[in-house]
């Protein structure tokens, strides 16, 4: 039924249409949900070029597409598409950083991208960023402050940057909440940063 509306929707109002986009991640959603991630992803990708060509990347819904299309090219092995679009997003960002959600999600996921790509260096300092803004942004989820801080300690270990990940670990030595907290946290934060519950979108491979 779900294929059927926006094939609907599309032939009726085109791919631009927000009716269109709505029906595409509602199927993308199934797609996801039964493993068909090509599917998927194929059409995430049409919403999100639609919602860029109709609204630009400053809108609010291109900005959480960016997001959500970023972080699953990366997950699917096009970490360059991820940079570009990540690259892109923190290009329209001109608030302050402290306290903004979407920028500690772009900074994380460009510091894992640029790793998958080998450049340390701007992988290193995204993440040194995303920690810096870590106790503002998640003071009212620790659950997922302490998830994004284990990916990261875990991301430093791989790159062999020892040092790093021993003080990222030092804030995860104490504590490690169970996991239904940590997915709880996780269904929070993506609320919080994409404004609705998606959770099957993003984060799919943290390191619990």
């Amino acid at each position: 039924m779900l294929r059927l509306n926006w094939e609907i929707r599309r032939g009726l109002s085109g791919d631009e249409h927000p009716k269109s986009n709505e029906a595409a991640e509602q199927l993308a959603g199934i797609y996801f949900a039964i493993g068909k991630l090509d599917e998927a992803f194929a059409l995430l990708r049409i919403a999100l070029q639609s919602r860029r060509k109709r609204f630009g990347d400053k809108h609010e819904d291109t900005q959480r597409d960016l997001l959500v299309v970023g972080q699953w090219c990366r997950q699917m092995g096009h970490s360059e598409e991820a940079i570009a679009l990540l690259e892109s997003l923190m290009a329209t960002n001109t608030k302050p950083e402290d306290g903004d959600p979407k920028v500690l999600e772009c900074r994380s996921l460009l510091g894992f991208a640029y790793g998958d790509m080998g450049r340390l260096k701007e992988a290193t300092e995204q993440l040194q960023a995303a920690l810096q803004l870590i106790p503002e942004t998640l003071a009212d989820n620790p659950e997922y402050a302490w998830l994004l801080r284990n990916d990261i300690a875990c991301t430093y270990r791989q790159f062999g940057l020892v040092e790093q990940c021993e003080s990222v670990e030092f804030y995860l030595r104490n504590t490690k909440p169970t996991v239904d907290l940590l997915q709880a946290g996780l269904r929070k934060w993506t609320r919080k940063v994409i404004g609705y519950e998606f959770s099957s979108l993003l984060y799919v491979n943290f390191k619990l």
